[in-house]
């Protein structure tokens, strides 16, 4: 099976709605940050913390994922790289407090994740960063709505 982006996204949000559907959440896709420098694929948000995923197709290089992780891991207080066949490659290539999401078959050929590495808290998130990128997408929020 090739995992493009589309088939790990539609995968991905209907994990993150299902694990999360007890309690209160949002969830972002496309989340740009670092004025630009930078996106998340998706984005959620808790009451207690937020957690970016990025996503890494097979089609997708690895050029540029220490950069991102840099970025995403000032503005996340979690990061998950979810991806196919480059899991093993992404594993090495990054910090052990990123998580690693594997999208896979089962052995009926179904489509399934399996969690390379559980990941942690990033050790870089700068909550002014945060509260500037929420205080801003609040403002364009209220702003549409007048």
């Amino acid at each position: 099976m090739f995992f493009d982006d589309s088939l790990i996204r539609y995968h991905l949000k209907n994990k993150i709605q299902q694990s999360s559907a007890a309690g209160k959440y949002h969830l972002e896709q496309q989340m740009v940050i670092c004025d630009g420098a930078c996106r998340a694929d998706m984005a959620l948000f808790t009451g207690d913390e937020t957690h970016g995923f990025a996503i890494k197709s097979d089609r997708d290089s690895l050029a540029h994922l220490g950069r991102q992780i840099e970025h995403l891991g000032r503005f996340f207080d979690r990061l998950t790289i979810v991806t196919g066949h480059h899991w093993g490659e992404v594993s090495a290539r990054t910090p052990p407090w990123v998580g690693v999401l594997m999208a896979t078959q089962d052995e009926n050929g179904e489509f399934c994740w399996v969690r390379a590495r559980a990941g942690g808290r990033s050790p870089h998130t700068d909550p002014r960063l945060a509260s500037q990128v929420l205080w801003r997408s609040y403002l364009q929020e209220r702003l549409t709505a007048l």
